[in-house]
């Protein structure tokens, strides 16, 4: 259908086209782009509240985005279809608009998708590709067509011009300062997990960025664009690896599509994604910063706490893999969860009959498998016939019993680029609906290409839309490529790491640093932190001052708090003391898990280092919140504390729980009034070192 306008909106949502140009916007974020000759180019990015335009004018623009392989000839024809979508019911409802341009003189579809969000300051951005057979070019492209006029001058190809990368923008303002963010996975071998780079513009200016994350903010005006990157950290970037960002005098470029030109040479029967983009209007200042993050990633994933908040457990943290694995021992870790009060007891690797490279019986039965798990045969999934004689039934039905949900632990198969997705859909699916499993661990991944990376995503989405969004899907970070942080990961949360008290590599400020350092880009209900029976393998930290055991396990388990805490250890195993002092800690902070991950968490005080005053903040909303507080291995006494959103409001505190040392748990104390300093910052007193107290605050009128 030909039409001279197009128009569809869905709440402050609206796309707006004819032939020459396209326009996507809500209330506070506009762009609009030059569609002639099918290259589209950007011309405005405007931040509609404050008025405040981005972009200057150029009749030689470049490309928005340019892939490997992408036809040098002009568009034939674009087609243009917009409809409201929440991604299978995980994402708040918003306007999904696709531009489709096939091209002369070649078969590629070029798709391009936009997502905007309804009173939401960021957009989404993703192109993605499919070469079509001769059959599939003679059929009709689906929305209205629009006939795309030719530019009057296209000049020829420029043979230095970027080949791979999938936003680009021409600056206005020169005076501009940027911080890259890169955080990272693979933390087996890593536990630095944010690094920050910043520099200013330059008219002559090359730079280059690694990283999931740009912020953009003007020097002379209180402006800021925030520049996401939707794939993997740069330890799982598929595709020509070239740095995330890159500067070229005022253009901001984010490289790197995933795909390489051979992904455009063979016909396909689905859309090839490379990986995605946002971007973001702010006010050009901290607080801004936090505020756009917390609203793109509140958009993408509605908050359901009945899926998304737990206490869960695994027995892998204590090293005997599935070596214990067994009705018996199953039972009597549920039993023990009950006691502690963990919300769900997640089996690890050991379960199922198949054995892997990493089952402590894998020598002896040729090996293991990490991969070809439907070539060993179709029992692999099935429980272990010897460990569990009778299935998981007893196990799920005293889950059930306990009120207590049953995790599982799984791998899918990477062979062939996860040639098999349905079938590991289908297993997924079948222990939801006969074992009432809602959270699965996924493990094992190792991305190979962008079309292996493709059927990941349809095996999510499949178990996500035919659960009726009842499953979240717990991703391991910890080896391999893998998805990262920003990568499609919106269909659960993220498994953050291995740590273990056996390798000496387990310390409650370790865990507490990459929890405070993440949580400023990443939300906290989505990360999975680990605490560890802290008595086990004392003798491998020697007189260490900052050694697991001396800070007690109500200190490792608050250094955990604030994310969803993960018990890395077989509960059956706890000292009786500690497991009744866990208990007591668990149950009195139980009643505020909801406003805490609910809220925003944000870090406060100094960088964990073992040494300072450190802690995490929870805004529910803007008069109330909860504070919790460490005083590490330090000798001050107490310590002034910035908090965030609060100015020189005077606050109400109550403390909920503490410690006055590593084995004396604090219950209620009285409420107490305060207010800040000149610099904004409040009191906090705690009684010695390595201590922790949980405060509840609400400004006061």
């Amino acid at each position: 259908m030909n039409v001279e306008r197009f128009e569809y909106r869905f709440q402050d949502c609206y796309v707006l086209a004819d032939e020459t140009t396209l326009t996507v916007g809500n209330a506070l974020l506009e762009q609009r782009f030059d569609v002639r000759d099918g290259a589209l180019r950007p011309v405005s990015v405007r931040n509609v509240a404050l008025g405040d335009e981005w972009l200057r004018q150029e009749e030689a623009c470049a490309p928005l985005f340019r892939l490997p392989g992408m036809p040098d000839s002009p568009a034939r024809r674009a087609f243009l279809s917009a409809e409201a979508d929440d991604d299978l019911g995980t994402a708040e409802a918003h306007l999904r608009v696709r531009l489709d341009v096939a091209y002369r003189d070649s078969a590629l579809l070029v798709r391009t998708t936009w997502r905007l969000y309804p009173g939401r300051p960021f957009a989404q951005q993703e192109v993605s590709v499919k070469r079509r057979s001769p059959e599939d070019e003679a059929a009709s492209l689906d929305g209205f067509a629009i006939d795309v006029p030719e530019r009057e001058s296209r000049g020829d190809p420029d043979p230095t011009e970027r080949q791979d990368y999938i936003y680009s923008l021409p600056l206005r303002e020169l005076h501009c300062r940027y911080e890259a963010v890169e955080l990272r996975d693979v933390t087996d071998r890593t536990n630095t997990l944010v690094r920050l780079a910043q520099g200013r513009l330059f008219p002559a200016g090359r730079d280059s960025l690694d990283g999931n994350l740009l912020f953009l903010e003007k020097a002379l005006t209180p402006s800021g664009l925030l520049v996401v990157k939707e794939g993997p950290t740069p330890a799982g970037r598929l595709g020509a690896n070239a740095p995330d960002f890159a500067f070229e005098g005022r253009r901001l470029i984010v490289q790197g599509s995933g795909l390489d030109a051979e992904h455009l040479a063979a016909p396909d029967d689905d859309f090839l994604a490379a990986y995605g983009s946002a971007i973001g209007v702010y006010d050009g200042t901290e607080t801004g910063r936090s505020d756009v993050l917390d609203a793109y990633h509140r958009g993408i994933r509605i908050i359901r706490p009945e899926l998304d908040f737990f206490l869960m457990s695994n027995t892998w943290g204590d090293r005997s893999r599935d070596g214990r694995v067994s009705e018996p021992f199953l039972l009597a870790e549920l039993e023990a969860a009950a006691r502690l009060g963990v919300t769900h007891v997640q089996v690890d690797d050991g379960w199922q009959a198949g054995t892997t490279v990493n089952s402590a019986n894998a020598a002896a039965e040729g090996g293991g498998r990490w991969s070809g798990y439907h070539a060993a045969g179709s029992d692999f999934w099935r429980p272990h016939p010897e460990r569990l004689p009778n299935g998981l039934t007893p196990i799920a039905s005293r889950a059930a019993e306990l009120g207590i949900q049953l995790g599982l632990w799984f791998s899918p198969d990477s062979d062939d680029d996860f040639r098999h997705w349905e079938k590991d859909a289908d297993i997924l699916l079948s222990l939801h609906r006969t074992y009432g499993v809602r959270h699965f661990k996924i493990d094992g991944v190792m991305l190979r290409s962008k079309r292996g990376e493709r059927n990941v995503l349809r095996l999510m989405r499949k178990v996500v839309a035919e659960s009726g969004n009842g499953v979240y899907l717990n991703l391991d970070t910890t080896a391999q490529v893998r998805l990262g942080y920003f990568g499609r990961t919106q269909y659960g949360g993220i498994f953050l790491e291995n740590r273990y008290t056996d390798w000496s590599n387990y310390y409650p400020h370790w865990t507490l640093r990459n929890l405070w350092m993440l949580s400023k880009y990443v939300p906290a209900r989505k990360l999975q932190m680990e605490f560890l029976n802290v008595r086990r393998n004392q003798d491998r930290y020697g007189d260490d001052p900052l050694a697991p055991d001396a800070c007690g396990p109500l200190y490792g388990f608050a250094a955990a708090l604030f994310s969803n805490p993960l018990a890395w250890m077989e509960l059956s195993g706890l000292e009786q003391r500690d497991a009744d002092a866990l208990s007591r800690l668990v149950r009195l902070v139980a009643p505020y898990r909801d406003r805490i991950l609910s809220g925003r968490v944000l870090p406060i005080g100094d960088e964990p280092s073992g040494a300072g005053w450190t802690g995490l903040q929870a805004a529910a909303g803007d008069s109330e919140g909860c504070v919790l507080v460490f005083r590490e291995r330090n000798l001050e006494p107490s310590r002034r504390l910035k908090l965030w959103g609060h100015g020189n409001a005077r606050l109400r505190f109550e403390r909920v729980a503490g410690i006055a040392d590593a084995n004396a748990l604090l219950e209620n104390g009285v409420p107490y009034d305060a207010a800040p300093d000149e610099e904004g910052r409040y009191r906090f007193e705690l009684p010695a070192p390595l201590t922790f107290a949980l405060y509840t605050y609400r400004v006061e009128p």
